[in-house]
Parts: structure tokens; C-alpha cells; sequence
């Protein structure tokens, strides 16, 4: 058990709020989560072994490390693409300019905007035979 000080205005430990200057006697566990708001003021702190955490770290780098990889390739896509700015943009931007850009590249899948400009143009004439 660890004997700590509150820094901070209010904190719960171990079921009880706890206020600035008050102090209380705390797990291991306890302390870490909230050491930034506790002052030591008797015990020692275990430092973690091998295998405290593992298993979150590497759920978010394997969760990132896919996310970089998909990143990557989106950015190499716009870089093809002529995309300016592309390092810079989040992958949701980063596919609708790439769509933007692919679109404009091939008109003939663009057939709505086509017809809507006829239909806007030709309003009241009738069609050309």
C-alpha cells in the first residue's frame, strides 16, 4: 500500500473522493492510474515487469500500423493522381479527392452532370433530330 497526497482540487480513490491536501493509502494499481493527481509521501513504487500491458499496445499498433499502411497507399494514389497537398490530409479527404480526380479523368462515367446540363439548357426547345 502507498500513502499519497491529493494535488488536485477532488479525486476518487478507492471509492471515496478524496480533496487537495487530504491524503489516503492506495494500491499499486490505483496509484498509476492516477499519479499525475497524487503526491508520494510513503511507500515505493514497483516498476511493471515484462508483461504488465501488452496485449492493448499492441492492439492499437497493429490497429495503426494497418491504418499507415492504408494511408500510405492513398497517398501514393494521389501522388499518380497529380493531388496536391496529399501528405498533408486526412484519409477521409484523401479519397473523395482521389474520386474527385478519377472522375474527372474519366468523363464518360459522369453521365448524370451531362443530362442535367441538357435538361438545364434546352429548357422549352424541343430536341434537334
Amino acid at each position: 500500500m502507498l500513502e499519497v497526497k491529493v494535488k488536485g482540487p477532488a479525486i476518487k480513490l478507492q471509492g471515496q473522493w478524496k480533496f487537495k491536501g487530504e491524503t489516503a493509502k492506495i494500491t499499486q494499481e490505483e496509484y498509476k492510474e492516477n499519479e499525475k493527481y497524487l503526491d508520494l509521501l510513503n511507500g515505493k513504487v514497483e516498476k511493471p515487469q515484462g508483461n504488465t500491458n501488452p496485449e492493448p499496445s499492441q492492439g492499437n499498433n497493429e490497429g495503426e500500423d494497418g491504418d499507415d499502411k492504408e494511408l500510405k497507399a492513398l497517398r501514393e494514389k494521389a501522388k499518380e493522381l497529380g493531388i496536391r497537398g496529399a501528405h498533408n490530409m486526412k484519409k477521409e479527404n484523401l479519397i473523395a479527392k482521389i474520386e474527385e480526380a478519377e472522375k474527372a479523368d474519366n468523363p464518360d462515367d459522369e453521365t448524370s452532370e451531362d443530362e442535367e446540363t441538357g435538361e438545364d439548357g434546352a429548357e422549352g426547345e424541343q430536341p434537334q433530330e
